[in-house]
């Protein structure tokens, strides 16, 4: 985002005004792609081609407009899924993002949470997450189906975008984890606040630790952690 809008967004999350959400398209693609580009490091930024193939598909992405500019997105399609039985959970990002739509949904697969640096922290973030949750249940989904990154597994420090200290704590659990086949405890990948603010916010429950899930993602070793609510 130019200087301008960023400003925009910092003086109205400041003042608690000026949210609007929208349900997006393809017209919105140049809008997302500078919110990516603001929102995270390079490496893990969708392309054209990607959110082209999305909207193609029937995903749903909700934004949430402050003023003029876009300054938060909830992405996610719809499948079929049991927390008794999760075996085919994907195995990459690619695959998570990329399913098509099933007729017979029980579950929202929700893989992209983009929330401008400018608008993190405030109420944009929890009204934006409610607002995909609302549209979810009301679709008729029983599950959320989530993957979570985990920053501080080894850092970040991406300025504005991002900047995370290294957690040798997370670290050591997930390294184990990899070593023994054993997934971490809940409590163990709180040290990560991505993964904490996911579980605090939503009341998710863990379910896997995946590797090689974001090859390109590498602050968290390439790893994302899959979680679950019922909805």
């Amino acid at each position: 985002m130019n200087g301008n809008r960023s400003a925009d967004i910092t003086e109205a999350v400041s003042a608690h005004r000026g949210y609007r959400l929208v349900a997006l398209g393809t017209g919105d693609i140049p809008a997302i792609l500078e919110l990516e580009n603001a929102c995270w490091l390079p490496g893990i930024r969708a392309s054209a081609t990607m959110l082209e193939t999305r909207f193609a598909m029937g995903h749903i992405s909700l934004g949430m407009h402050i003023n003029d500019a876009l300054a938060g997105i909830v992405s996610f399609s719809y499948t079929r899924f049991s927390p008794d039985e999760p075996a085919g959970l994907p195995t990459s990002f690619r695959e998570f993002s990329s399913r098509p739509m099933a007729n017979d949904h029980n579950t929202a697969f929700a893989y992209n949470l983009n929330i401008h640096p400018r608008a993190r922290g405030g109420t944009l973030t929890r009204d934006l997450l409610w607002a995909g949750l609302s549209r979810m249940r009301e679709d008729g989904c029983q599950y959320l189906l989530g993957v979570g990154r985990c920053p501080s597994y080894n850092g970040s420090t991406g300025g504005e975008v991002e900047n995370i200290q290294p957690s040798p704590a997370l670290r050591h659990a997930i390294d184990e984890c990899m070593r023994s086949g054993r997934q971490p405890a809940p409590g163990q990948l709180l040290a990560d606040p991505v993964l904490k603010f996911y579980r605090h916010s939503l009341g998710c429950e863990f379910l896997r630790v995946v590797p090689d899930f974001l090859p390109g993602d590498a602050p968290s070793g390439g790893f994302g952690v899959i979680f679950y609510k019922t909805l």
